[in-house]
């Protein structure tokens, strides 16, 4: 299979991620470049930001933070991270679209909806996601045919979680995330976003 069909995730979140490594505390970015081994580090490093990066890159990456930041650490990472790109990055303009029409939990809600959108324009060949509305005021973000490498990464568990956290806090709405996997099929996982 040929480079431009693998699966990938768009440079540009690893790169600002690996900016924000360089200002953690304690030595921890330097243990995260540590992980992740020179070659690896330089390759993410050296990519254009709106090239793609091959999924297994991202992976081992993102396993990485959750490695030395651990669950709840990492979450806050990317959680940061994501609120910058609803600022002045990529995800801008979907954020203005939202801000302009909706208000408060709503507007959180609806930037919610956005995010199969989102994870289809940020990555290639790795599957969706798929939005429920339970209908309660509950909405869930489910596996669909996210891809097994995908879902069983914590790495990646933590960034989804990190990025539903943000598009919460744009708009300050008061949820809680609870993050299940199927005990049948380890390969489906749900995010729900339950309002306080």
């Amino acid at each position: 299979m040929s480079a431009d069909l693998n699966p990938a995730v768009l440079a540009n979140f690893a790169k600002m991620a690996m900016r924000r490594l360089r200002a953690l505390p304690d030595g921890k970015g330097a243990e995260i470049r540590e992980i992740l081994g020179n070659h690896r580090w330089e390759a993410i490093r050296t990519v254009a930001a709106e090239s793609w990066l091959e999924l297994g890159e991202m992976i081992a990456f993102c396993d990485a933070i959750a490695a030395v930041l651990g669950e709840q650490g990492s979450r806050e990472f990317w959680t940061a991270l994501m609120l910058d790109t609803y600022d002045t990055g990529l995800l801008r303009p979907m954020a203005d679209d939202v801000r302009a029409s909706h208000r408060g939990p709503d507007a959180s809600q609806q930037l919610i909806r956005l995010a199969p959108t989102a994870w289809g324009l940020v990555t290639r060949r790795c599957g969706a996601i798929e939005m429920v509305d339970d209908g309660d005021g509950r909405l869930r973000l489910h596996s669909g045919t996210l891809l097994p490498q995908v879902v069983r990464s914590r790495g990646i568990q933590a960034l989804f979680v990190g990025a539903c956290q943000s598009m919460l806090d744009q708009f300050r709405a008061r949820a809680r995330i609870e993050v299940t996997v199927d005990p049948a099929d380890p390969d489906r996982i749900a995010y729900t976003i339950i309002p306080l």
